[in-house]
C-alpha cells in the first residue's frame, strides 16, 4: 500500500480499495504508523515479523466480513401445478428445474400469476408489459404468449377467444 501524505491522498486510496479487503503488512509498529495505515484504507494491520496462525486468523476474519451474508429465502412462491413462480425474485421453475425466461416472458407470467383464473386482455398486456398503449395490431402479444407457453407448458395458459388469456390455477 503506498504511503499517503495528505488527507486527500488517503481519501482517494480509500475510494479505490472500497470494494476489496486490505491487510496492511508493515515493519513499522509505531501506533501512529498503524493508525495512518488504517485511515489510509487498510482493514487490518500486522507488523512484520508475524506469527503464521495470527495472519491466517486475520485473513479469515477479513474474508468473513467481505462475504455477503446469506439470508434465508422467505419470498412467496406461487405454485401452479408443477410450475412455480416467485414474484419477488422474478424466477420460475417447472418440476423443480429453473426456467430461463426473457424479460417480456417474466413480465407476462407475473401479470398472469397475479390474477390466476382472470382473463387479461391483449391491450392490458401491452400497457403493463410493454409499457405503452398501442392502437395498432395486438398480435405481438400472441407471439410472446406462444413463446411463454413453450417454456412453461401449453396447458398453463388458456386462450379466451376474443378477450385474452388467463393462467390456469
Amino acid at each position: 500500500m503506498p504511503e499517503y501524505g495528505t488527507g486527500e491522498e488517503r481519501r482517494r486510496g480509500s475510494a479505490i480499495h472500497a470494494a476489496q479487503e486490505v491487510l496492511l503488512s508493515s515493519a513499522r509498529n509505531d501506533p501512529v504508523d498503524v493508525v495512518m495505515g488504517l485511515e489510509a484504507g487498510a482493514d487490518d494491520h500486522v507488523t512484520k515479523t508475524f506469527d503464521g496462525p495470527d495472519l491466517v486468523a486475520r485473513v479469515r476474519s477479513l474474508l468473513r466480513r467481505a462475504a455477503p451474508a446469506e439470508q434465508p429465502d422467505h419470498s412467496p412462491r406461487l405454485p401452479f401445478g408443477d410450475l412455480e413462480f416467485c414474484p419477488a425474485s422474478l424466477t420460475a421453475s417447472r418440476a423443480g428445474k429453473p426456467l430461463a425466461l426473457t424479460t417480456t416472458e417474466l413480465k407476462l407470467l407475473s401479470e398472469l400469476a397475479a390474477a390466476p383464473g382472470t382473463v387479461l386482455s391483449r391491450d392490458l398486456f401491452l400497457e403493463r408489459v410493454r409499457d405503452y398503449v398501442w392502437s395498432g395490431d395486438t398480435r405481438v402479444v400472441d407471439v410472446h404468449v406462444q413463446r411463454l407457453r413453450a417454456r412453461i407448458g401449453r396447458e398453463r395458459i388458456e386462450t379466451v377467444r376474443g378477450f385474452g388469456y388467463r393462467l390456469r390455477p
